[in-house]
């Protein structure tokens, strides 16, 4: 064999193997698709450097314009339980096998008694209280008088037995199951989305600040989200909580409030405009007198302007699972934004649904 021939065959080869496993890679990724949203967690970590001053600073850090919050901002709120994911639900399995659509109902129905659920077992002097209290019935504007006899009924003998052989039968296959299943787990992301999450991945990053004399870690959040188009952003309210480490200034205001919003295209981008705010911002350092002690200077008047506050304004290209940094002379932002993967034994039951075998490779 020619040289030329082996290389076509062996070019085949690669190609035919690359195509199977991107065939079964694929399985698992078109089961994303069935998603209503695209699924992620953000963890944000900000902090401060206490030595920046906009006194010693080159810049000008202090400003003075207006602030503007978004209409559409949304506060997050504290996790109201644990995640749990629900066991599999099958939303169709709850049907009567008389006639598709047909729920499940605790008693007889009185004017299509042939509806009736074939489990249902409903003792006869229930039955026959609840036949005696109607009168008639309306329905589309004509009177039915039901016939409060036993006989209008399914009789107790025929309950339990298999349905007529011209009635219509649901059959749940496995693929409708595994995206039942799928529309359950999306319903567990979305009772716990917009809340504080309870397990932080960035712990080591803040105990790495903590290290740092000139360094205090402000604020660290995490929480998950459907994230939007890029041209439709949901900004999350941020803001430093009240505490005796980090108390309000005298204008009323948290030390670090703002909003960040991520958003989805081709590729992620968060958005963070953040507002730091502290007692005497814009003032030049005053030394304390020596006759003047330290509990006499803390009372004395002091100007306190609240349009004065430093900002990050910023928006950035984002890779997920990786760390990205915001920076700021007088505050630093670390990112991550982690998708949210599928379980396991669902891409499991969906790859298993849809790879193809492909016999002798």
């Amino acid at each position: 064999m020619r040289s030329s021939q082996r290389f076509v065959l062996v070019t085949f080869g690669c190609c035919l193997l690359t195509l199977v496993q991107a065939t079964s890679a694929q399985a698992a990724e078109d089961l994303a698709d069935h998603l209503q949203h695209r699924w992620f967690e953000i963890e944000i970590i900000i902090f401060e450097r206490l030595n920046v001053l906009d006194v010693n600073s080159t810049e000008h850090l202090t400003l003075t314009t207006p602030r503007y919050w978004p209409h559409n901002m949304l506060e997050i709120g504290p996790l109201r339980a644990p995640l749990e994911i629900l066991e599999p639900l099958n939303p169709l399995s709850e049907m009567s096998a008389y006639c598709l659509g047909y729920p499940m109902f605790p008693y007889p129905d009185l004017v299509h008694p042939a509806l009736l659920p074939q489990e249902a077992e409903i003792p006869a002097e229930i039955v026959a209280e609840d036949v005696a209290a109607i009168d008639e019935l309306v329905i589309d504007g004509q009177t039915i008088i039901p016939e409060a006899t036993q006989d209008a009924l399914v009789p107790p003998e025929e309950v339990g037995q298999p349905p007529p052989q011209n009635s219509p039968q649901l059959t749940i296959t496995p693929y409708l199951q595994v995206l039942a299943d799928l529309a359950t787990y999306e319903q567990a992301l979305a009772d716990s989305s917009y809340q504080w999450l309870e397990e932080l991945t960035l712990e080591s990053e803040v105990k790495a600040i903590n290290r740092q004399s000139k360094l205090r870690p402000l604020l660290h959040r995490r929480w998950r989200q459907p994230v939007p188009a890029r041209n439709e952003p949901q900004p999350v309210y941020l803001a430093v909580e009240s505490t005796a480490a980090s108390p309000l200034t005298r204008a009323g205001m948290a030390k670090l409030e703002g909003h960040v919003a991520v958003t989805v295209g081709r590729y992620l981008h968060l958005a963070a405009t953040l507002w730091y705010h502290a007692d005497n911002l814009g003032l030049t350092p005053v030394p304390l007198p020596i006759s003047l002690s330290i509990s006499q200077h803390s009372r004395a008047p002091s100007r306190v302007d609240a349009r004065l506050h430093m900002a990050l304004d910023e928006s950035r290209r984002m890779r997920s699972g990786d760390l990205h940094y915001l920076d700021h002379p007088k505050i630093g932002v670390i990112v991550r934004i982690d998708p949210i993967e599928i379980p396991e034994a669902l891409n499991a039951a969906w790859q298993a649904l849809t790879e193809t075998p492909q016999d002798g490779l």
